[in-house]
């Protein structure tokens, strides 16, 4: 059972999802009063979720057959409820810290409830710190879909900012598997063009295989 729904309030939205608990596969944006919170069936398969203004949406997710994610422009932090997504193959994440400049901890969060990843796509969006920049700090743990699944990351509308920077070489750095990082869209000058690629030619790579390509957008497969 396929649905679309296009920009309807959110209690009506979760008045129809709840009661269709079969639907597998969802393409849904909405028109949320500033952090709404969606709750998605467990049945979906595939999900395309957004909104189209900047009031920010909470998402709550536990699909446990889901193998398709598009998200875009969803808040997420502590609160952010992803579970039972180990089934992901494929994503694309627009989603943007409620507080930033403490985006790490969810990102890292995030990242490890896509633990079966394969192919991801970033905006850059997803990364963004306030100053100071605060850096990847070391965590506890790498996310499983660094060190076991993950063999491609997009990272597009890159800008040569900082938290940019220590994002991508903490990718490179932590994926075990990871065959290509793509930085596409870049936007810069070409001497921070310069620059920026030339600091990330010289990460030392997790695996030696990888490859770093630039401006080139590449769709993964699903």
């Amino acid at each position: 059972m396929m649905i679309n729904i296009g920009l309807m309030e959110v209690p009506s939205v979760n008045a129809l999802l709840h009661g269709c608990p079969i639907i597998e596969v969802l393409d849904l944006y909405f028109r949320p009063v500033c952090l709404d919170k969606v709750c998605v069936p467990p049945s979906l398969k595939r999900l395309r979720i957004g909104i189209k203004i900047d009031a920010g949406a909470y998402l709550e997710i536990d699909a446990p057959d889901l193998v398709c994610l598009v998200i875009k422009k969803i808040t997420f932090d502590k609160v952010f409820s992803m579970y039972n997504l180990h089934n992901v193959v494929a994503a694309y994440l627009d989603v943007f810290p409620r507080s930033f400049g403490f985006v790490v901890i969810p990102l890292h969060n995030l990242l490890n409830a896509l633990s079966g990843v394969k192919h991801l796509m970033l905006s850059r969006s997803t990364t963004k710190e306030q100053s100071p920049i605060l850096g990847w700090a070391p965590q506890p743990s790498v996310p499983n879909c660094l060190v076991s699944h993950l063999n491609f990351i997009q990272f597009k509308g890159c800008q040569g900012f900082q938290d940019e920077l220590f994002f991508i070489e903490y990718v490179l750095q932590n994926g075990l598997v990871l065959e290509t990082m793509n930085v596409a869209d870049i936007s810069m000058d070409l001497q921070k063009k310069y620059d920026f690629l030339k600091r990330l030619f010289n990460v030392r790579k997790a695996c030696e295989m990888c490859q770093v390509t630039f401006d080139t957008t590449v769709s993964p497969k699903v």
